[in-house]
């Protein structure tokens, strides 16, 4: 057996071991690259949120929010609402603050700066939720769409909303004359720090 062919023959299959590790490891580099910019872009993206709330001591009150969440603002905010129109014809209570927000979103809104939110009141009531004070539904479907800063990517989100929900929350009250001195030290207190500003 000729040594110096065994020996040849084994630096190339070294060589070609080498070259491919240095191929695989390149394209295992090249792949991580690509990932860590795509999680850059999920974490700097805007997020819009639209949901129904109970504002603080708005116990008989509901609000929808749309919010911005992301990293980024987002521009060029389209609202729609489904049903549409929001406001259910017909019906013989009077639209007083549903016409607020249909009008608010009539038109997009050109720029949700980060952590913004924009909040109207959906309804009120005080007799149960299967009595509210506005001609609106109580489920509805809320579709946001908007850009990122750029305008180089759009985003949509759907939001099924229910009034329901809102309605099972429960609320734990001091009452009576313990409630009335937490309330006016609240107010007080919330006095003093504005008188501070």
């Amino acid at each position: 057996m000729n040594w110096d062919i065994f020996w040849a023959a084994l630096e190339a299959v070294a060589t070609v071991v080498g070259a491919a590790a240095t191929i695989a490891g390149v394209i295992i580099a090249v792949r991580s690259l690509w990932a860590i910019k795509a999680d850059s872009a999920d974490r700097s993206r805007p997020v819009v949120i639209a949901e129904l709330v109970i504002p603080p001591l708005g116990d008989y009150q509901m609000n929808f929010e749309i919010s911005s969440q992301g990293g980024s603002a987002a521009r060029d905010l389209k609202v729609t609402f489904e049903p549409d129109p929001l406001v259910i014809p017909d019906d013989p209570r009077p639209a007083q603050l549903a016409n607020y927000l249909v009008r608010r979103y009539a038109n997009p809104i050109p720029l949700l700066a980060v952590g913004a939110k924009l909040s109207n009141v959906y309804a009120m009531t005080s007799e149960g939720v299967e009595k509210l004070s506005e001609p609106v539904p109580m489920k509805f479907r809320v579709r946001v769409e908007y850009s990122d800063m750029e305008r180089r990517h759009t985003y949509s989100n759907t939001f099924d909303l229910d009034v329901e929900v809102l309605a099972s929350a429960t609320f734990a009250r001091p009452s009576g004359d313990q409630y009335e001195k937490r309330t006016t030290k609240a107010v007080e207190a919330i006095a003093r720090g504005v008188g501070e500003i």
